[in-house]
């Protein structure tokens, strides 16, 4: 046990422990930015992508309201 203890107290005495924790404290601080871009820009990435997929939808239901893809399918089926 003293060992162990020993080796803590070497670890932050010497200055390789405080640089170890400072580059752990960067990196963590790089992944959270990194989430929260991918978290908002995502979001607007899937708005957006929701938008077109409306107007998509409804050019298609007003340039033909009645055809169903069955009914498409039946039309260009050779008979």
């Amino acid at each position: 046990m003293k060992s162990f203890v020993r080796k803590i107290v070497r670890f932050l005495i010497a200055e390789d422990g405080p640089t170890a924790v400072e580059y752990a404290m960067i990196l963590m601080l790089i992944f959270l930015v990194c989430i929260s871009a991918i978290t908002i820009f995502g979001q607007s990435t899937a708005d957006s992508l929701q938008e077109s997929n409306d107007s998509i939808s409804d050019a298609l239901e007003a340039r033909a309201p009645a055809c169903q893809p069955t009914e498409l399918y039946r039309r260009s089926a050779p008979v």
